[in-house]
């Protein structure tokens, strides 16, 4: 504020005229945002591709990690937790980095005026949270038909995808409204200035063109004015029925601006011009966003096949070094020699280690998913679409990298784990 007043007394003490400043000076200011925005998604980009690393390193340190019991003795138990614990830590960083280097631009308001879409929506969440919960402890108490547990986990989750599907079309139906407000704003504008009249008397004859998306609450906004309600106020519940964060922001600087007395021609083309700047912001930051949720996903489907891949060598052999060394033992002459010559897993439940490492990914997939949301800056209740399919990717790797393994290998005895629901025999 101190710079910005010794700007605009250096420029009255040179005569030059207000109004002339003041658009010199929102360009400049806009100027910066733009640079600062465009800064912090580069900024992004390398954070994100370095926790990807870190990521990757985990993945290979839990590879590592689950063949030393074979190696050195070490209790797996504290292996899986070790390596559960540094996977989020990542995803703790990754969330808190996520808000300290991206321009927080929210592509949904959070006004406690919303549109009945996501009164819709929310009033859904509870009963199907309800539903998943029930589901939850019905397959995981029966375990219906013997059935692979991230199977019937993944299966109980699925109903939350009806919240994530219908917030991603929700967030939509909000951007289309941000796609149409440059051109609405710039017509009533237009029409104020030309006509000289109110808010309300400009927008009855407006009415008549199409605007889209905006032609519902256009019409709410004038019959608020038509009872005399508070233009403030019919304002507001224009901003918070479209669901937009910027028309929130853009349209309370607009009728502030025609409250006041300032050029309502002026003042649209200002906001108009801005306004389609920071939509071809965001749209940088969407392609951002779908980069990082590739990435994401890829990262989940690697970092659980190379761990499932470890814990099915980790039983395949031990079986086949206890099948080995017993058959050895049956000497007495060779068994005193081959006694303590290669630590042995002992009598590990595999399937629970499994499972533990199931539900350490299942941790690591809600995280991945609410930092998509994050990137893009979309409705958080989105991220529970993104949950059910990394669930359901989880799933098909749980399942398939030990069944290819038992086909390559063709062994029988090793632990079936997670993936079969079955203990081995």
């Amino acid at each position: 504020m101190g710079n910005f007043l010794d700007r605009m007394s250096a420029a009255f003490d040179f005569g030059e005229r207000l109004d002339y400043f003041l658009l010199q000076e929102q360009s400049a200011v806009m100027e910066d945002f733009e640079t600062e925005y465009r800064q912090s998604l580069q900024t992004m980009s390398l954070v994100q591709d370095a926790l990807v690393s870190l990521t990757i390193a985990v993945a290979f340190m839990m590879a590592v990690a689950f063949m030393l019991p074979l190696i050195m003795g070490y209790d797996i138990y504290v292996l899986v937790a070790l390596s559960g614990a540094s996977l989020l830590v990542i995803d703790i960083l990754s969330i808190i980095f996520i808000d300290l280097f991206l321009t927080h631009d929210d592509i949904c308001h959070k006004l406690p005026i919303k549109p009945k879409e996501y009164l819709e929506m929310k009033a859904m969440f509870m009963p199907i949270l309800a539903v998943v919960f029930v589901l939850l402890i019905v397959v995981l108490w029966l375990r219906p038909f013997g059935l692979w547990v991230s199977l019937l986990v993944a299966f109980a989750v699925s109903p939350l995808a009806i919240i994530g599907y219908n917030a991603k079309e929700f967030e939509g139906e909000v951007i289309k409204k941000d796609m149409a407000f440059p051109a609405f704003v710039r017509s009533l504008g237009g029409s104020m200035s030309a006509r000289g009249g109110s808010l309300y008397g400009t927008l009855g004859p407006l009415r008549v063109h199409e605007f889209g998306v905006l032609n519902e609450p256009v019409e709410r906004l004038y019959k608020r004015l038509l009872i005399r309600c508070d233009k403030f106020h019919s304002w507001l519940y224009f901003a918070g029925e479209t669901g937009s964060s910027l028309i929130q922001r853009f349209g309370t600087i607009f009728i502030q601006v025609v409250t006041l007395g300032g050029d309502p021609e002026k003042a649209s083309e200002i906001i108009s011009n801005n306004f389609i700047k920071l939509l071809s912001l965001r749209e940088l930051r969407l392609q951002l966003a779908s980069s990082v949720k590739g990435v994401y996903y890829g990262t989940l489907v690697g970092v659980s096949g190379s761990a499932f891949a470890s814990l099915r060598m980790v039983g395949i052999l031990d079986a086949t070094f206890k099948k080995s060394f017993s058959a050895i033992a049956s000497t007495p002459s060779v068994a005193s020699l081959t006694q303590g010559l290669l630590p042995s897993v002992g009598n590990i439940d595999m399937l629970l280690v499994e499972e533990i490492l199931f539900w350490i990914l299942v941790i690591h997939a809600f995280f991945s998913a609410y930092s998509i949301k994050m990137v893009d800056g979309g409705s958080r209740w989105a991220c529970f679409l993104d949950f059910v399919i990394m669930l359901w990717l989880l799933a098909a790797v749980s399942i398939g990298v030990p069944a290819l393994f038992d086909l390559v290998f063709s062994t029988g005895s090793s632990a079936s784990g997670v993936v079969s629901g079955v203990t081995p025999t």
